[in-house]
């Protein structure tokens, strides 16, 4: 009796150890058997709770001393079939707790490192400072951004369904292209005359460099793929669209760069910068926070500390424009300012291109090539592509509000309009709004532009004040909207502290880390093998000192 009541005071204790850890979830692998071992627990501690709590015959009885025996050697055998029974209960309880850990580490960081994107275009847009907006008849939302991953739901695997089509990829690389050849067109528009031909070749150079160290090496760094990918890859596979759509970002990165140093640099070192940032700089850098969006396309991908985090940045305001534009801020101010740029005193001279309509029309390009832009991300990250139409909506209206805010500033300022303000408020609302089109309502892009477009035109004159000649305004326009646009997507929602410091980290450490690469592939260059153009150089004109001919044969251009 004694013994059986100890039994049953073990299955008691044992039960109210075990079932709370058989409630935890765990994979679909042990599910079943734990099952079956939980069943086979409550079965054994039930018959042993009989045997223990069955009164013995009374002394006046006839006694069945074979059965008391037999009922003995049962409870014993019981209890050890119990003891044996919980040892494999507690191993397949380990194991199912690592292949959980094992879970959150690959199911979590991997599938729910885009769930943030798959889940915004099944729930309803965030609320915003702007009261009343909101979107009608969505169905709930399962996570918001920012919540921490531990804290999410897991998403279902990508099907194949999901499986972004390589022609509308096709596409949008065609138009992420379009944006390139505005970037060079307006590049000419906003240089001297007497440059016009070193703009043009250091764009078609930064694209073609850009495009072959990449596929040899930046896209397997970036997204943590072999480096003879291109070896055994099909014909068919959608990679290949996904790799021309990439390209295209890392060359408008570096566009970026083309622009804010213009007019000084010597054509052949310029280009071993190029090879550096498109091959290493910018794949490293990327991969924090887009390094797994490979995985959408069959491949395992390179997951980045910022996604494990729960960093969010849908069109690249950080990974493209953060880092193309903290990579030229490093340029401009390892170069020094143009010839004459500024007088004896350190004040700023006027300097106009000699096109600002070419500039503008090199500007609508690149709006015009951004609407391909949110096409290949909306694929890229997951979307069904029925979700472009609202966030081509907010890139246009965020283009307008950061060109109408722009021109009203410097307006007010000056008291009069500006083009060259106009065409980089277009952008620097581009820029911004890139980080958060595909969860804000167009009115809440509207006013995320239209900030933007006040940095972009503060920004000139910040730099004038310290001297940092930037030819193109790409650092106002890149930077300063590229951290507010990233810092903007934990503002327009329910705020949450945690996840605001998570994109203020990431902000800083991807800009923070490209200025300081910047400056030190600057400095190597310039010191061992000299990057700035002589000031003889840059009064004759590059074209002439660095390419031997012109843009404009009107132009009376001498060697001498």
């Amino acid at each position: 009796m004694r013994n059986g009541f100890q039994t049953a005071l073990l299955i008691f204790c044992f039960k109210l150890l075990a079932l709370p850890l058989l409630a935890q979830n765990s994979t679909p692998s042990v599910d079943s058997k734990l099952d079956e071992l939980r069943n086979a627990l409550d079965e054994l501690s039930a018959r042993i709770e009989v045997q223990a709590t069955r009164q013995p015959p009374s002394p006046s009885a006839n006694l069945n001393e074979k059965a008391i025996y037999e009922n003995a050697v049962n409870a014993a055998a019981n209890e050890k079939k119990l003891r044996d029974l919980r040892r494999e209960f507690e191993a397949l309880e380990a194991s199912a707790a690592a292949t959980q850990e094992n879970t959150i580490n690959l199911r979590i960081l991997q599938a729910e490192l885009n769930a943030l994107k798959q889940e915004r275009s099944l729930r309803p847009l965030r609320d915003s400072p702007l009261k009343g907006i909101s979107e009608p008849n969505s169905p709930p939302a399962t996570q918001q951004v920012g919540t921490p991953p531990s804290q999410a739901t897991l998403p279902p695997p990508t099907s194949t369904e999901n499986t972004p089509q390589p022609t509308w990829l096709f596409f949008a690389s065609l138009c992420v292209f379009l944006m390139i050849i505005g970037f060079a067109v307006r590049e000419i528009g906003l240089s001297h005359a007497r440059n016009g031909v070193n703009a043009v070749m250091k764009a078609m150079l930064t694209l073609s460099i850009g495009m072959a160290t990449f596929v040899f090496a930046g896209f397997p760094l970036m997204f943590g793929i072999d480096f003879a990918w291109i070896t055994h890859t099909s014909a068919s596979d959608s990679i290949w669209s996904f790799w021309l759509l990439q390209s295209g970002f890392v060359v408008v990165a570096a566009s970026i760069c083309s622009g804010a140093t213009g007019e000084r640099t010597r054509f052949g070192n310029y280009l071993l910068v190029i090879l550096i940032f498109t091959g290493v700089v910018y794949p490293l850098l990327a991969q924090f926070a887009w390094g797994s969006r490979v995985s959408y396309f069959g491949y395992p991908g390179s997951l980045g500390w910022l996604e494990k985090l729960g960093f969010v940045d849908f069109g690249g305001s950080a990974v493209i424009h953060g880092i193309g534009g903290a990579f030229a801020l490093a340029g401009i101010k390892i170069l020094g300012p143009r010839h004459e740029r500024f007088s004896n005193d350190g004040l700023p001279k006027i300097v106009t291109g000699h096109s600002l309509p070419q500039a503008a029309v090199g500007t609508l390009l690149v709006w015009l090539g951004w609407f391909g832009l949110g096409l290949g991300q909306t694929l890229s990250a997951g979307y069904e592509i029925q979700t472009v139409g609202r966030i081509s909506v907010n890139f246009a209206i965020a283009a307008a509000g950061g060109s109408v805010f722009a021109s009203l500033s410097v307006w007010r300022q000056r008291g009069r309009s500006d083009l060259n303000f106009a065409l980089n408020g277009i952008l620097a609302g581009l820029v911004a709004v890139s980080a958060s089109a595909d969860q804000i309502h167009p009115l809440v892009a509207l006013l995320i532009g239209g900030v933007a477009g006040l940095f972009a035109a503060w920004g000139i004159a910040y730099l004038e004040n310290r001297q940092l000649d930037d030819v193109v305004g790409a650092v106002p326009v890149h930077l300063y909207a590229g951290v507010w646009g990233t810092l903007a997507v934990s503002l327009v929602g329910p705020f949450s502290l945690e996840f605001f410091l998570i994109q203020l980290l990431g902000i800083t450490a991807i800009c923070g880390l490209a200025y300081l690469i910047g400056i030190l592939v600057f400095k190597a260059v310039e010191i061992g093998l000299g990057l700035r153009a002589s000031d003889e150089d840059q009064a004759a004109g590059l074209d002439f000192s660095e390419h031997a001919t012109t843009a404009y044969p009107e132009f009376d251009l001498q060697e001498s």
